[in-house]
């Protein structure tokens, strides 16, 4: 009994994989703003009556799913950084942990662009929940104001202006199936500190 128990779970689990593995496909090929329940199941391989045994409805699949990716890629993104460091070393190891990041999960990265792009696709609750393990950036760059290391404008527009370019740049990068090179990295992020340094 006890070996049919985790068969019958490891079951359950390929079946959320392969739910999640199509919404990511989906939202290249057809867009995100196109997904249903019925074409995620028929893309899953899976009947639409399955996917409601996990998610309530598109919104609660929607803020599952982008809390997983969050903490995907973000799991490294401060790694190597710690507050003795100058402003510019700390957030120049977390855009290229970043950078790492995107590049290990692009359909990943891709389905976190649309819901930031579009927050009210997932609930309330899980978008406060990603803010939360962005603490230490909001933090970061609330020091950088307060030492007038960078510009006093909103931490968004910030944001923006760090994370916005390479992003951009990455998601070009992978549909053409190319790979941005160290230099070109180096170069957007020393331009993006050039706009925002005080």
């Amino acid at each position: 009994m006890f070996i049919y128990y985790r068969n019958m779970r490891t079951k359950d689990e390929n079946k959320i994989i392969s739910i999640h593995n199509a919404i990511f496909d989906l939202g290249i090929e057809i867009g995100y703003q196109n997904l249903s329940i019925a074409k995620i199941a028929k893309k899953a391989n899976v009947s639409p009556a399955t996917v409601y045994i996990y998610y309530k409805d598109k919104e609660d699949m929607f803020s599952t799913l982008y809390l997983k990716v969050k903490d995907i890629i973000d799991s490294n993104l401060f790694q190597n950084v710690n507050s003795e460091q100058p402003f510019k070393l700390q957030l120049e190891t977390i855009l290229k942990n970043h950078v790492q990041a995107i590049m290990a999960y692009p359909k990943e990265s891709v389905f976190m662009k649309y819901i930031n792009s579009n927050p009210s696709l997932i609930s309330k609750e899980a978008y406060e929940e990603g803010m939360k393990k962005a603490a230490y950036l909001y933090q970061l760059y609330e020091e950088g104001v307060e030492k007038q290391v960078i510009k006093n404008v909103s931490k968004e527009l910030i944001i923006a202006i760090t994370f916005g370019p390479l992003n951009h740049l990455l998601e070009q990068h992978y549909y053409a199936q190319t790979k941005m090179s160290e230099e070109e990295i180096n170069q957007t992020i020393e331009m993006s500190w050039d706009a925002i340094k005080a």
